[in-house]
């Protein structure tokens, strides 16, 4: 759920596109090949795992908020918000 919680705190100004996403993994998590995003994926800016610190390439734009269309119905608290909106 990292992604919605991401887009929840974009939606309500208390982060934006410069605060960076930092992520934890064990080494052996960590891969070279591409990971298919879609519009709602967060990108990471730092990954790190017991050994390193990795600071990730800005391939991909981070989501700007929520996504309402793609949003699943069973989270009542998105619909709160997004009457908040209106």
């Amino acid at each position: 759920y990292s992604d919605i919680e991401y887009a929840i705190a974009r939606e309500v100004g208390i982060v934006d596109e410069t605060t960076p996403v930092i992520t934890t993994v064990h080494d052996i998590q960590i891969i070279n090949d591409e990971i298919p995003m879609k519009e709602h994926d967060v990108p990471v800016n730092y990954i790190i795992t017991p050994t390193k610190i990795i600071e990730t390439e800005k391939i991909y734009e981070k989501p700007k908020g929520i996504i309402w269309d793609i949003l699943d119905k069973e989270l009542p608290i998105l619909e709160i918000i997004k009457q908040g909106k209106g």
